[in-house]
This record gives structure tokens, sequence and C-alpha cells, in this order.
């Protein structure tokens, strides 16, 4: 983390951010620990009216509401989690948005970056939860990351199928 942070740091151009890996662990206090090494960075990206420090997730609903909006008060950031693992996030996303409420900023989403388990090579992901999410979202004056798919040159030349 040091060498890319060191890197970063030389370029204007250039931002990094944390998205925590929830199914790598599901300590949100060893994941602010990594945080807090780095936050303070000149190329860490920031966003929002208060120009806070960016924290995404990979994951991580079932730390919970509390957990996430301690973190966030702790560590005054921009808090854009993907806390797909909560019920309510894909099934009634209204509901998600009002129950996380002064919790987070905004969502990261990971969900159109690969078809689902079920489906075959080939097959084009829909962005249907996609788009269920990011309604609810703006509805509830939150804001809508979405991930991008590294892989895709990879997976089409190896799996050849679509990205």
């Amino acid at each position: 983390m040091n060498q890319l942070f060191n890197y970063a740091d030389t370029r204007d151009d250039f931002k990094l951010f944390f998205s925590f890996d929830f199914y790598q662990t599901n300590d949100i206090n060893a994941h602010a620990a990594l945080y807090r090494q780095f936050a303070d960075r000149a190329s860490y990206l920031r966003y929002g009216d208060n120009n806070l420090p960016v924290v995404s997730s990979y994951s991580g609903g079932d730390v919970g509401v509390d957990a996430w909006r301690g973190f966030g008060q702790a560590n005054n950031v921009y808090l854009a989690p993907n806390p797909e693992s909560d019920g309510d996030y894909y099934n009634n996303p209204a509901a998600f948005f009002s129950k996380w409420g002064d919790a987070i900023d905004g969502v990261f989403s990971w969900e159109t970056n690969w078809p689902d388990v079920a489906d075959s090579p080939g097959t084009n992901v829909s962005s249907a939860r996609d788009e269920a999410v990011k309604t609810a979202a703006d509805a509830a004056g939150k804001s809508y990351i979405m991930g991008k798919k590294p892989y895709c040159r990879y997976y089409k030349s190896v799996r050849n199928s679509s990205c």
C-alpha cells in the first residue's frame, strides 16, 4: 500500500481509495485501522460537499447499520459501501435507504460487473437490479457508484464470452 500511495502522491491525476473486502474479513475495525494509515495522503480520493475521504466496500451489509454509522462518524468519511447482503438492498431498495438513512452517503455497486452464477458464459449481464437500487438512491438523495469489470478483456479471450 505504501508503494501505491507513494506513487500516487507524485501525480495530480491519480487518486486511490479503500473498498473494504468483507469477504476477506468481516471486522470493520481491521479495515478502519488500514484506512487510517492512508486517509491523510495527498493521493487519497476525496468527494462531496465537504471534500471527505471516500470509503467503499465489497459486501459488508451484515456488519449492520450501526457499525457503518459508527465508522463514518469516527472517521469523518464520504461513505459509499456495498451492503448488498442486507436483504432489502435488492429486494426493497427504498426500504434499504430508509433504514440506512444517515449512516451512508451512497452505495457502491459491483453487480453489473459479472454474470450471476446461474448464467452461462456469453450471457449479457442485466442491469435491472442496479437500476432499481440507483432509482432508490436518487430518491433518497444518495450517491450511486458502479465498479468497472477490470478483467473483461481476459474474460472475453479465455471464456470466448461477451462482457
